[in-house]
């Protein structure tokens, strides 16, 4: 083993040598090329949870829509864009609204955008901030009237959300 460290030493390797300024400069430089090719990635990456949020609530819509048809009973998605939620109710036989359970957890469909940092700017649904859906499918404002024009839903980031009227169907523009 001390032959190895004397042999190293011979040809000009010294144990506690440090970096010199070449390689320094090349190491920065390599670190600054990296960097460049990471940030992009990086900042990229809320307007992706802000999609995937997006195709989550799309999802959501068309469960609600779903629960109307096959529960025959008028169901409500209610938006709340000053605390960034939503949340699905069904019209009881006795005409009271009750959460809508999911149905992977089996607890209320209460969704908080906020707690993954995205914010709800605009829900807009002819008379107000609430779409509901018919028992046959078709979609309606907070005054039970059908949709004539479409609704929109809006994150801050840029992504939005068409809800057609008459079918229900879903739209989302990156």
């Amino acid at each position: 083993m001390n032959e190895l460290f004397s042999r190293n030493r011979q040809r000009g390797f010294a144990l506690n040598q440090g970096l010199t300024s070449i390689e320094l400069v090349i190491v920065l430089v390599v670190l600054g090329i990296l960097m460049t090719s990471i940030t992009p990635v990086v900042s990229h990456l809320s307007e992706l949870e802000e999609h995937g949020a997006a195709m989550s609530l799309a999802s959501h819509l068309s469960f609600a829509q779903s629960t109307a048809i096959t529960e025959q009973r008028t169901t409500w998605v209610f938006f709340d864009t000053s605390a960034d939620t939503y949340s699905i109710q069904a019209v009881t036989p006795s005409l009271t609204l009750e959460a809508v359970a999911d149905p992977l957890t089996q607890s209320d469909l209460n969704v908080d955008l906020s707690a993954s940092g995205l914010d709800l700017v605009t829900a807009s649904f002819g008379s107000g901030d609430a779409i509901g859906f018919l028992s046959t499918g078709v979609p309606i404002d907070e005054d039970s009237n059908v949709l004539t024009a479409s609704g929109t839903l809006a994150f801050a980031r840029g992504t939005s959300l068409t809800i057609w009227p008459e079918t229900g169907a879903v739209e989302i523009d990156p």
